[in-house]
């Protein structure tokens, strides 16, 4: 004999849940397999383990929008090893979704038995016991039935690319669930993207979520472009050459331009465009397009690395106009960003010139209060969007693990409908 798990609604906010809800993870939230082998690229258990492995998940330098390649989205990635991101809340809200398919499965055998225990006993007043149980029934938008979608995207490509993706895969749940709005549940990146789709299809979402959204960037990003990160003990996955490859990293540099400080004034804005592909080329921000070696070669001759700058610098630059409110009437559904504000995070760097190049300090980096990864200031939407604010003691990778914290988000966006 088998049990089913029974789930509680213990966790307040949850039972306000009413319509279909995705979750779209942030920057390297969605797996990455081979389409033709499944194998793992983005990412295997082994891989952090094995530091001369020569694995890549470079994106070709050609591809700009939704070109082949080999690697493809395929999940999102709820845990690696001990580390959670997204399995605590992905399990409670499936589990919460069977629970309540089978609630109501069960409500409508009693319904159904009880209208034919009527039309028995007292056939004339059926139709008002019919209608006091619809009644009844429609206490609206309290532990109503919900799907849940989980949406994973190549993130080493343009943030517009990723966009279209997500816009249809969305378009597609509408048309299938009776056209019924869409509640997102976004994590940093993934915020980006679901504004973004908000401002081009609104009648598609009924509210979003934003987790740790760096709707003003992340200032740790170039110290990413300059040296790369290492998984444990494995220093080429995600090097300085790959970390330029990913399409996704340009869009999370600041669009105020305010990431880099003067370093006699720290108040002070450098006033550096890095939006600007000659800037690239009169500074040592990323030594991928200024110097050669085996390792830069393997993405392309230096001339094809500088050109891609400059067409992903350009993307960028584009996509970030897609986040600005369209036009003043634009009626917003209810948004809600999760943050937390109680971390030391990078907030910018001061700038200095070495032999005539603009040169970041890495070391005396402007640390400021956030998430870890992401400055609270920066987790404010762009100007004239309205959102509430609810707050998590958790970091940035982990912000969607605190599901009381979701639940008080939950109810915000869908207790407004």
């Amino acid at each position: 004999m088998t049990f089913k798990k029974k789930v509680v609604e213990e966790i307040s906010g949850y039972e306000y849940i009413h319509s279909d809800i995705v979750i779209i993870p942030g920057f390297r939230g969605s797996k990455l397999v081979d389409e033709k082998s499944k194998r793992p690229g983005w990412i295997s258990l082994h891989t952090p383990f094995f530091p001369n492995s020569k694995e890549s998940i470079d994106l070709p330098l050609h591809i700009t929008k939704h070109e082949h390649d080999r690697l493809i989205p395929g999940g999102i990635v709820k845990k690696v090893a001990w580390l959670k991101f997204y399995e605590s809340l992905v399990n409670h809200l499936d589990d919460l979704s069977k629970s309540r398919e089978r609630s109501i499965k069960k409500e409508e055998k009693k319904l159904k038995k009880k209208e034919r225990e009527n039309i028995e006993e007292l056939p004339s007043s059926s139709s008002s016991a019919t209608s006091d149980s619809m009644s009844d029934d429609t206490n609206i938008n309290i532990n109503q039935q919900f799907k849940l979608h989980k949406f994973s995207y190549d993130w080493r490509r343009t943030n517009e690319a990723s966009t279209e993706v997500f816009i249809e895969f969305l378009q597609n749940i509408y048309n299938n669930n009776g056209n019924k709005k869409i509640y997102i549940i976004a994590h940093s990146n993934g915020g980006l993207i679901s504004l973004s789709a908000l401002h081009q299809r609104p009648h598609l979402i009924g509210g979003i979520m934003f987790a740790g959204t760096p709707f003003n960037g992340a200032p740790g990003i170039f110290g990413n472009l300059r040296h790369g990160i290492s998984l444990l003990f494995n220093k080429r996955l995600q090097d300085d050459a790959s970390h330029f490859a990913l399409r996704t990293v340009f869009t999370l540099m600041p669009p105020k331009l305010d990431a880099f400080k003067h370093p006699n004034n720290l108040s002070k804005n450098a006033n550096v465009d890095y939006f600007d592909i000659e800037e690239w080329k009169n500074s040592d921000w990323s030594l991928v397009i200024n110097e050669d070696n085996p390792r830069y070669d393997e993405l392309g001759s230096k001339q094809e690395r500088i050109d891609y700058l400059q067409r992903t610098l350009e993307a960028a630059k584009r996509f970030h106009k897609t986040l600005e409110k369209p036009f003043e009437d634009f009626e917003y559904p209810p948004l809600c960003t999760l943050v937390s504000n109680n971390h030391l995070t990078n907030g910018g760097y001061a700038m200095g010139k070495c032999d005539g190049k603009h040169s970041i300090l890495f070391d005396r980096a402007i640390y400021t209060s956030g998430d870890s990864a992401v400055p609270f200031e920066s987790t404010r939407l762009p100007q004239g969007i309205p959102f509430e604010t609810v707050f998590s003691e958790f970091s940035h990778g982990s912000l969607l693990e605190d599901v009381e914290a979701v639940g008080k988000a939950l109810e915000i966006i869908f207790k407004k409908y």
